[in-house]
């Protein structure tokens, strides 16, 4: 067997065990979240605990206009990971058309109330902008 078909088998069964997975684990996880959930959160309590000697605390050093210079610099896209950007955008989308789409007294695109809501509307806009 060539190195690129055992490569592409290896792909294959590895997309397909880690959907298996999924599938088994999401009614295993409700299950435990309806009947064990209490075991679950002092499970979850005792590991922050138990780990907690294993974090580094320090205090922000440095001068607080170079972190947010860093910010700025990381929305800009300048060493950003690009699903950090995405959710910024994503955001800045939303409010505007709330903003713009509130203006008159009108209930808008996105209502507090999901019966009310005209998401189609702000999923055309999703959908057209770049990028």
């Amino acid at each position: 067997m060539s190195k690129r078909r055992r490569r592409g088998s290896f792909f294959n069964w590895f997309y397909f065990m880690t959907n298996v997975g999924a599938m088994i684990a999401s009614p295993v996880l409700v299950w435990i979240q309806m009947n064990v959930a209490m075991l679950d959160l002092a499970v979850a309590a005792l590991l922050f605990f138990a780990g907690s000697n294993f974090y580094m605390l320090q205090k922000p050093g440095g001068s607080p206009i170079t972190r947010m210079l860093q910010v700025i610099e990381s929305l800009l896209g300048i060493g950003a990971d690009e699903v950090a950007l995405g959710n910024y955008q994503s955001t800045l989308l939303v409010t505007v058309v709330t903003k713009v789409t509130t203006t008159g007294g009108r209930p808008g695109w996105i209502a507090d109330n999901l019966n009310r809501d005209h998401l189609d509307y702000y999923y055309y806009w999703l959908l057209a902008r770049p990028g």
